[in-house]
């Protein structure tokens, strides 16, 4: 411990060095640094606090929307097992008041209806976009004979019920099973496209077969069929042509304000509808096969939903790209950050125009401290600190140095017979002799009211005579009467004797 505050005491003078000129070189301080670090901090904290308190919330939703759609699909699923239980039963979807097989009430996503397999007639037909020529046309091209396949136990069995309970319904609220209606594939109607087209797609893009689609015109209707079951002598079988995702959004009352929240994150809802052949449910590794976006959309906010029919499944994938979502989260907290840091350079530009000007300012305030104001060379305070600077580097270097002392022959006289601004111009004349002679190294300072005095940096005694001699007749020439007096330090003489000997000499040369 004793050693690392010796080695940091040792740090401190360089480290007062460096910072000394980096303030010279550039005008930074500590405190400028310390100034752009805190607010760069606080920048980055404030970006990642915006990013997270717009992102969060707009995922939560995102997530909800999801979680809403896919449970419509359960619903609408419901919808479809219950009109086709009923329609069986011949107690929904028609008046009885009216006459049988001439009402095309529904909605404008199912129509439902019997099919007497004997005759081909339609019975109990509820269809507003299918004309019945239509209806019966699509029939006749589907297996409405064939029997619903008898699932057989087998190894897999435990691996369907475990992925259908991970995505498939809660539950469906009507006796009538899943598993007991076959779906297939048909085409859409003329007037069903162009109503759905007209409706537009609420801000979803859906899709068939994992394929991107292009919007409501494009949704593809689906046949559910339940049966045959006998009534008489006749066979019977009911049917819904259903648009799936039409009437999931429809029972989802699917709110317009979804929409502008999507919009305004830059994101959109994608919804892909598909049908698929039981087998994919033997393992993960045929799920994610036959569902290569699965993993994709597991980054996603998505959710999947598989429902099961006896003879293929209907799996849906509802999906939020959080990417864009973090998008626009991500925009304004480069913002917050820009401006944080735009901020923080304004300050630390501030701190070192601060800090500077304070230097100047010191600097002219040390200047005029150590510096006569008649003359403009150094002062008495300035003279005492150089002076034993020079003195403490004789000491320790053993570097020699010189004094001369100048006093003024009848400067008294001066100022009580020509006044004071005489003597004034006498002093400031004679400054400037002095100064003439000497190097840039040398310091020439007014200790007295007509003294003056020199410090030679490493003077030689030869060198010192002819300066002297230079300065007397310098002062000389210029009308000013003075006495100069000399000394060069020894290695084992105080301040004050060399002093002392520039002290006489100097009144040595005014006796002569």
């Amino acid at each position: 411990m004793v050693a690392l505050k010796h080695q940091l005491e040792r740090l401190r003078p360089r480290l007062e060095q460096l910072e000394e000129r980096l303030l010279r070189d550039t005008g930074y301080t500590r405190l400028c640094l310390a100034l752009g670090a805190i607010g760069t901090a606080l920048s980055l904290g404030g970006a990642a606090t915006t990013y997270w308190l717009m992102h969060e919330p707009m995922e939560s939703v995102g997530g909800a929307v999801v979680q809403h759609l896919a449970a419509s699909q359960c619903t609408a699923i419901n919808h479809v097992l219950a009109g086709l239980s009923l329609t069986r039963l011949d107690s929904v979807l028609r008046n009885p008041e009216r006459e049988r097989g001439s009402g095309d009430s529904g909605d404008a996503w199912s129509s439902f209806g019997v099919i007497n397999l004997e005759s081909g007639d339609l019975e109990d037909l509820h269809s507003p976009n299918w004309p019945r020529a239509a209806v019966q046309e699509q029939l006749q091209r589907l297996p409405l004979a064939a029997s619903p396949p008898t699932a057989q136990p087998d190894a897999a069995a435990s691996e369907r019920e475990q992925s259908l309970k991970q995505f498939g319904c809660a539950s469906f609220h009507f006796e009538l099973s899943p598993e007991r209606v076959r779906v297939y594939p048909i085409a859409a109607p003329a007037k069903a496209a162009g109503a759905a087209a007209g409706h537009g797609d609420h801000g979803i893009h859906g899709g068939h077969g994992g394929d991107a689609g292009g919007g409501r015109g494009a949704t593809q209707w689906l046949a559910f069929l339940y049966g045959p079951w006998r009534d008489g002598s006749s066979r019977k079988v009911s049917f819904a042509l259903v648009d799936l995702e039409g009437l999931a959004e429809a029972v989802s009352g699917h709110d317009a304000r979804f929409d502008a929240f999507l919009s305004q994150s830059h994101s959109q809802l994608s919804s892909r509808l598909s049908l698929h052949q039981p087998a994919i449910l033997k393992s993960h590794q045929s799920l994610t096969q036959a569902l290569p976006s699965l993993d994709r959309d597991d980054r996603k906010l998505a959710t999947l939903r598989i429902l099961p029919f006896s003879n293929q499944l209907i799996v849906v994938q509802l999906s939020v790209d959080h990417h864009e979502l973090s998008r626009s989260s991500t925009g304004v907290a480069a913002g917050v950050l820009l401006m944080g840091l735009l901020g923080t350079a304004m300050v630390v530009l501030v701190s070192r125009s601060s800090q500077l000007k304070l230097r100047r300012l010191n600097e002219a305030l040390a200047h005029e401290s150590r510096t006569d104001g008649l003359t403009k060379v150094a002062n008495r305070r300035a003279w005492d600190e150089a002076l034993a600077q020079a003195d403490s580097m004789r000491q320790r270097y053993g570097e020699s140095y010189g004094v001369i002392v100048v006093d003024l022959a009848g400067f008294k006289q001066i100022n009580d017979v020509h006044g004071h601004q005489q003597g004034d111009a006498v002093l400031r004349r004679t400054a400037h002799r002095l100064a003439d002679s000497l190097r840039s190294s040398d310091l020439l300072a007014r200790v007295g009211g007509d003294e003056f005095a020199i410090l030679l940096t490493r003077p030689e005694a030869t060198s010192l005579e002819e300066l002297l001699e230079r300065l007397q007749r310098n002062l000389t020439q210029a009308g000013i009467r003075a006495s100069l007096g000399a000394a060069i330090s020894g290695p084992d003489q105080p301040l004050e004797q060399t002093w002392h000997r520039a002290d006489a000499g100097m009144f040595a040369r005014k006796r002569c």
